[in-house]
Formats: structure tokens, sequence, C-alpha cells
């Protein structure tokens, strides 16, 4: 909070100029409640006083309570534009509500008043950091640097930016320098945990983890990174409590719903509904989906009620017809009704009850279900195989880090005696084209076929393949759900999830599932080298000379 009396308001009474300055005590000692009423009488006797309606909205930011805020820092702004603390504030709200654009307007404004103001740098720098737009954040950081040079949450922020640009040798500098100025600071350890991680250095990033829950119990960004590193190393017991606490820190794709109905607790489900939904992405939907028949099982004499995206509503109904399948709306998190409902939990906390170690984890040949009359249409429409699907990048957050270049698999592209299927979700004609032309291998690519429309269809032409060779994404969890032979392709550092496991050549999740795991380092800005993808065109070469004896 940026804090300071708009001394040069003349019209200002002696006693009100009195009272604003004892509030704003109250207010730093964190007096709120007492604050909030003097600023209110300071009103009551002007009603467009600018200190009183600015440290209000201050008042109510700090208080959770954004639209509110944003009117009365609105109308502070009216009375006065060019107040430098006023313009920090309001810009810090307007972030908050994802308003990045209009927060940085503001900090522009603020910082031809004072280009030093270190607030109005710092808050610059988050906002840059939000849009993605870490070259200038990097800038903005270091500037503050110039400033406080031997700053926790700078030299912390600046790590991070570093670690985004995949400088990470540099970050983990910076993340030390942090720690080594301030002891106390638990972000600094979460970021420099979160980069060990992504160097596949586990142990030590649990180390880094648990030194931020000593330092701040409540830091559940801290105990969601630490689950997933316990999980990815088999240590479900731990690993799924700790998880729960994903819900206080994610973003819009991971929410807690209220309540009622009551989450589940484990308890007998004989005779009760209990409504499951999905959260975070489609892969994710189809990853926890695997728990939906232990589910169904527990709950014998009951009903399950599963909330899913409207794509996955026909694969779903198809493949659990005990189960009701309807779908969610993921823009909304308040609780339905909770009448005819019993409880409710999100699908991945199922994991606490079904998957408590690797050995609970069901050998399945398949736990989602395709339409065998449209696999039959699409072997038929697609010709003689064997048929192989690939697909090579992933959108979201980390997708840079998951994907590659497709024609940078020209050692497995360039094998003989099979048909290559695209499985690539998005617009992928330049990439299809281009190894047309440069390493003359026709892909079969379907137009009646978009899984970011409709993933029945999808799922359909996933389970006619033979074999599918992907990345991390979408495509790797619809083969392994259907059972069919997936190969993926898996790098060394960054965009690494858990229930990839660590250092595993198979998958307990999907038997169907073989990794090629990337071992060689690469440098800040690589994220791949050639060694995986040639462990990929030596396999398939024996997989296709056994598919395709020599005789035929």
């Amino acid at each position: 909070m940026a804090a300071q009396l708009h001394s040069k308001n003349t019209q200002t009474s002696a006693a009100i100029v009195a009272t604003l300055t004892t509030a704003l005590e109250h207010h730093k000692a964190g007096q709120l409640a007492v604050a909030e009423v003097m600023y209110r009488n300071v009103l009551a006797a002007s009603p467009e006083n600018f200190d009183a309606l600015h440290m209000l909205a201050v008042i109510a930011h700090q208080a959770k309570q954004p639209a509110d805020a944003l009117k009365l820092f609105e109308k502070a702004f009216t009375r006065n534009s060019r107040h430098l603390a006023l313009l920090v504030n309001y810009g810090s709200a307007l972030r908050e509500a994802k308003r990045v654009d209009e927060a940085l307007a503001l900090y522009k404004r603020a910082l031809k008043i004072d280009p030093n103001s270190y607030e109005a740098l710092l808050n610059n720098a988050l906002c840059l950091f939000d849009k993605k737009d870490f070259d200038s954040a990097e800038k903005y950081y270091r500037r503050c640097l110039v400033i406080k040079p031997n700053d926790a949450p700078v030299l912390t922020g600046l790590a991070n930016t570093l670690k985004c640009k995949d400088d990470w040798r540099t970050a983990l500098y910076y993340y030390e320098q942090a720690i080594l100025h301030d002891p106390n600071y638990a972000h600094a350890y979460v970021g420099m945990g979160e980069v060990l991680v992504d160097r596949r250095l586990m142990n030590t990033a649990l180390l880094m983890y648990e030194r931020a829950f000593v330092l701040e119990p409540r830091n559940d960004l801290a105990r969601s990174f630490h689950a997933k590193v316990m999980l990815s190393n088999g240590h479900f017991d731990k690993g799924w409590h700790s998880y729960e606490g994903r819900f206080k820190y994610a973003d819009d794709r991971v929410r807690r719903r209220d309540v009622p109905p009551m989450y589940w607790d484990g308890e007998p489900l004989d005779g009760k509904t209990i409504q499951v939904w999905t959260e975070q992405g489609i892969g994710d939907e189809i990853l926890y989906a695997s728990m939906i028949p232990d589910l169904v099982e527990r709950a014998k004499g009951g009903r399950v009620i599963l909330e899913c995206e409207q794509r996955m509503i026909p694969v779903f109904a198809r493949s659990f017809p005990e189960v009701a399948v309807r779908a969610t709306d993921k823009s909304s998190f308040a609780a339905d009704s909770a009448d005819g409902v019993d409880y409710q939990i999100a699908i991945a906390s199922l994991g606490l009850y079904f998957r408590p170690s690797i050995s609970s984890f069901p050998n399945h040949a398949g736990y989602l279900k395709a339409d065998p009359a449209q696999v039959s249409a699409i072997k038929a429409r697609y010709g003689p195989g064997p048929l192989i699907g690939i697909s090579w990048r992933s959108n979201g957050n980390i997708a840079l880090k998951k994907s590659t270049a497709l024609i940078d698999w020209a050692m497995v592209l360039k094998q003989t005696g099979a048909t290559f299927v695209n499985l690539q979700y998005g617009d992928c004609k330049e990439d299809l084209a281009r190894v047309r032309a440069e390493l003359d291998v026709e892909i079969i690519d379907d137009p009646l076929v978009d899984p970011l429309k409709e993933m029945d269809a999808f799922f359909n032409q996933v389970a006619a393949m033979d074999l599918v060779i992907s990345t991390s994404n979408t495509t790797v969890h619809a083969a392994g759900a259907l059972g069919v032979p997936v190969w993926l392709v898996l790098q060394r550092a960054g965009g690494v999830l858990w229930y990839w496991f660590h250092k595993r050549l198979d998958n307990p999740i999907y038997p169907s599932l073989r990794l090629f795991r990337q071992t060689q380092d690469v440098s800040a800005t690589q994220h791949w080298s050639q060694e995986p993808l040639g462990q990929v065109a030596e396999a398939l070469r024996g997989w296709i000379t056994d598919k395709v004896p020599l005789s035929k």
C-alpha cells in the first residue's frame, strides 16, 4: 500500500486533516475497521474529499472487495489524476482484476511524475510479467534493483522472469541472492524449487518447498508444487493430501466449489448421489477419469453424476453407462442446487481414496471406449496400415517446452512400411506441407476430425491407430485411456508433468504407454535434442519389421 495524504487540498478544514491523519495511523497499524469508520466520517462532512476516497479504496482493495475498491479508486482518480500513490494503488487493483493494460497505463502516468518511483517500477514489472512480456519485465526489475539492490521480492521477481525466459542458471543465481539477503523470504525457495524440478533435481526441490512451509505454513503454492513432486516420485499417501492446496492458489481452471452439497470424505455411498466435476484441461479430464470406474464400484446402490467439458460428453457417456454425464460451465464455480445430491468432489481429489500407492493403479486395457463402427470406417478410409498417428506440439502455459517442429521428426517419418496419420490438433497445414516438400513424406490429414470442436471423432480416430507417437499433450491421454499403444517423447527440462513420473519408462496410469526420455542436457534456450526422436526411430524400425514381415 502506497499511502500519503493530499496536503495541497486548501478546502480541507483542520478538523478533517486531523481525522485523516489519525485514520491513516490506524490504517498503517492494521486497524482497518477503525480507519474505515474515520474515513467515512470525513466523507460525510466532505463527500468529495480525495484522501478519504483514496484510502477507503485502499481498504476495500485490502479486504478483497474488488468492485467497491475500483469504484472508489475511479472516483478518487477523477478528483486528482496526478497523485502518485493513487496511481500505484489503483493500478494494483486493476491488475488483480486482470485489467492489466489499464494498470500499465496508470503506471506510465506515475513514472512520468517520478521516473524513479520504486512502487511504480515494481508494479509495472509485475504487469509486464502477467502479459508474458518477459524482456520488458526484466528491464523494470533491473531498474528496481538499482534503487534497492538487496530487495528479496525484486530479486525473486527477476529470477521468476529469467526462469520464464529459460535462463535457468541466471535465475538460480538471483534466487540464491534473494535468500542470501532475506533467508526468511519463502517465495524465493518456491521459485528455486520450480527450477530444480525442471532440472529433475527432485530431492533438492523438495527441500526448498519444505523450507517454504516452515516459513509460511499457509503457502499453498509451495504445498501444491511439493505435492506434484511427491506424486511424481510415487509417494501418493502424502502427495494427494498436499495436492488439495491447488484450490487456494490456482487459476480459473481450478476452483473449489461452494457447499452444499457437502464434499465427499470417503463416506459410504450406498443409496447416495455424488456429483464429480472435472478440472483443468481436457488431458486432465481424461487422466483423472481413470478413477470413475472405482467410484462407480464404491457407489453401488447409489448414483454418480459426472460434469465435464461439453466435447467429452459422448466419450464419457459411452464409456461409463452407469454414470449420468452432463456439461459443466467452467466460467461459474458456484455450487449447484443440493436437491437430490448428497456429496460433491473434484475429479483429481478422487486420488485420495482410490490411488494411495502405485499398486492401486489397475492394469487395464482401456477405460474409455470408442465407437467400433466408426473405428472400422476410419480404418477403411485410411487404407492399409499399419497406421501410426503422430502429434508434435501442445497448447497452454508451457506449450513451447512440450512442443517440437514436425520437420525435426525426419528420422521417424522416413521409416518405410507404415502409414502416418496426423493427430495434431489445430492448424498444421504448413507443417505437413513442409514435410511433404522436404522429406517427400505424405501424412494423412483427415478433414472430418477436429478435436478442438469434437472429441468423439478424435477418439475414434485414435482408436483406429496401431501405434501413436506424440509429445506430451491430449493425444497421449486419449491413446492411453483407450489402451492404444502410445510412445511419448519427453524432454528433459521444463513442462514435465507429475503423471509422467520420475525416470520411469512405463506408466502405471496408462499401461499401453512407453516413454522415450531425453537424458542429454541442452542450452538455456533449447528444450530438445535429437536424442529421444533418434531412439523412437530405432524402436520404430523394429516395430514395423514385426508388424510387416519381410515375406510380405
